[in-house]
């Protein structure tokens, strides 16, 4: 019998090959097990689950696999044994991070952890978006004036201002008042968002 390490278990009926198998399968199928001294210790703990399928199987039968009656001591050791090998899957389970209470918690932390990180992501949007209403505050207060001043000026102070045509003032506002607001966009998604987008 195989085992999920690559090793070989040796087990003593038929029954408890099934059993062997479906329980590594299950776990191959919840679990991932990639580090060495996981997939060891998961065959220890199947080898300890195969014993108290064992153990449970001889005490709901009173007898072995042979059909041999244990005797009244016998069974006595065998619910010793029951609760001993209970106690080592227990602690095996344990380790590997299967218990219920383990997964609640490991699944608990995660949901915090993204609620938590949503908080943060939410803030920085918020910070963003009033560093974009004060940078078109200041800009459409500096398009008002400049706007004001071309109406207002003469050819040669228009010269001055190196805003000689109408189309000189639209250049003025793609070229320096758009590229302005979008710089606060282009900063956010180049640093703060950046991460975002690696962690999803």
């Amino acid at each position: 019998m195989h085992t999920p390490s690559g090793g070989y278990a040796q087990l003593l009926h038929q029954r408890e090959k099934v059993f062997y198998e479906q329980a590594r399968d299950r776990y191959a199928v919840d679990f991932s097990f990639t580090a060495a001294s996981d997939q060891r210790s998961l065959d220890r703990l199947l080898v300890l689950e195969v014993q108290m399928f064992r153990i449970q199987d001889f005490l709901a039968r009173g007898s072995d696999y042979q059909g041999v009656d244990f005797e009244p001591s016998e069974l006595n050791d065998l619910r010793r044994a029951q609760k001993e090998i209970g106690i080592q899957i227990s602690t095996a389970m344990g380790e590997l991070g299967l218990t219920k209470s383990q997964r609640d918690k490991e699944q608990h932390d995660s949901v915090g952890a993204y609620i938590t990180s949503l908080k943060v992501r939410a803030k920085e949007h918020g910070v963003k978006r009033e560093k974009e209403l004060g940078r078109a505050l200041e800009l459409m207060h500096e398009l008002f004036a400049t706007v004001d001043a071309f109406q207002r000026s003469n050819a040669a102070e228009r010269a001055k201002l190196e805003l000689e045509k109408p189309e000189d003032v639209l250049k003025w506002i793609q070229e320096y008042v758009e590229v302005e607001f979008k710089a606060v966009d282009d900063h956010f998604r180049a640093h703060q968002q950046r991460f975002w987008i690696r962690d999803m």
